[in-house]
């Protein structure tokens, strides 16, 4: 008797012994006891998170994790090998579900899931998969949960992703295509009343943008070269990029068809307009270079034959202005539209 109980003893205290070894040793090699199961994860005070509660396998990594917050919501990370995240559970104060996510035997790619407003328990969003899992769709919602706001496809297959984004009113504003690293393929804006206003074709080595008018004709056309290069991802990956250069602006008239005015930009990625290039009423054509302020700093007149054509032109000196959007960047609606939908949940989050 006294034998086992020695036993015990000894067990207890080498457990206290390899307890206090594992705090006070080198923390650059902690030696984790195998009895270790579960941890206590402290969370910051302002993501209004208790501290989390991990439960490991004996291979040391998370099998599942307990999630809890100040406002009486819970949740549960669930993890499939090697620590790779399988299923996220959020769960109202009530115990009712909030937010579900599956997801891909990689552990970040979304397969299905859904989440709920906290305001009225409309839907936010929601993901399918399709194709045994091969596309995925998520449909996102304006406040209220039954207007979309976007319907986002993704082919894991084809590393491509497609996304159309409408008004309130159910009117499409905004269709774009990407590949895999966020590289924007091609991208189509449409104005309230359904009418074409920009469009963006990406081929190899070449970008093009045309603006459009109200009544549908082509304002102007924005011409790109488009160079490949390698950018850092946020985990230190490499990712595929491409950088684009404008080079030139074609001005139309009011026919949408005639060529006014060749604009050739220079700057690189800060672009101005070097040298303008306009039609003349009489056949002729003026030739203006200038400096980045829009400074005339030489002017010619040519002929039909391209020929120079004696006779003054414009001083030097003259300011050219130019709209602001014959060189600004495409693309930057998407963000706008994000912005917009972000407002109007602000305003439901309130009520």
């Amino acid at each position: 008797m006294r034998i086992f109980t020695w036993s015990l003893l000894s067990g207890a205290l080498l457990l206290l012994a390899l307890g206090y070894l594992h705090m006070q040793g080198d923390p650059a090699t902690p030696v984790l006891p195998e009895a270790r199961t579960s941890y206590l994860e402290l969370m910051p005070e302002s993501s209004g998170e208790n501290p989390r509660l991990h439960h490991q396998g004996p291979d040391g990594f998370d099998r599942w994790i307990d999630l809890s917050y100040q406002n009486g919501e819970t949740g549960k990370l669930i993890f499939g090998e090697k620590g790779k995240l399988q299923e996220a559970i959020y769960r109202f104060a009530d115990g009712s579900l909030r937010k579900t996510m599956r997801f891909a035997a990689d552990g970040k790619t979304l397969t299905e899931g859904f989440e709920l407003r906290a305001s009225d328990r409309s839907t936010i969003w929601r993901t399918e998969s399709v194709n045994r899992n091969a596309v995925s769709v998520t449909t996102v919602y304006w406040a209220g949960g039954k207007q979309v706001f976007s319907v986002v496809e993704e082919s894991r297959q084809q590393g491509v992703r497609s996304s159309k984004f409408y008004r309130q009113d159910g009117t499409l504003q905004l269709a774009r295509t990407e590949n895999a690293s966020g590289v924007l393929l091609s991208e189509k804006v449409f104005d309230q009343a359904g009418t074409l206003r920009s469009s963006l074709t990406s081929s190899t080595g070449a970008t093009q943008v045309d603006y459009f008018r109200a009544n549908g004709t082509l304002d102007f056309r924005q011409l790109y070269e488009s160079y490949d290069y390698q950018k850092s991802g946020p985990e230190g990956q490499s990712i595929a990029a491409v950088a684009r250069i404008l080079q030139k602006v074609l001005v139309l008239g009011d026919d949408g068809d005639t060529v006014m005015r060749v604009l050739t930009i220079a700057g690189g990625y800060k672009p101005f307009v070097q040298q303008e290039l306009k039609a003349n009423e009489d056949g002729t054509r003026s030739r203006f270079v200038l400096d980045e302020k829009g400074q005339v700093i030489t002017a010619k007149r040519l002929g039909k034959d391209n020929r120079q054509i004696d006779g003054f032109v414009e001083a030097k000196g003259v300011q050219h202005d130019f709209d602001p959007l014959y060189t600004a960047k495409p693309g930057g609606r998407a963000a706008e539209v994000f912005a917009e939908w972000k407002a109007e949940e602000a305003k439901a989050s309130k009520h």
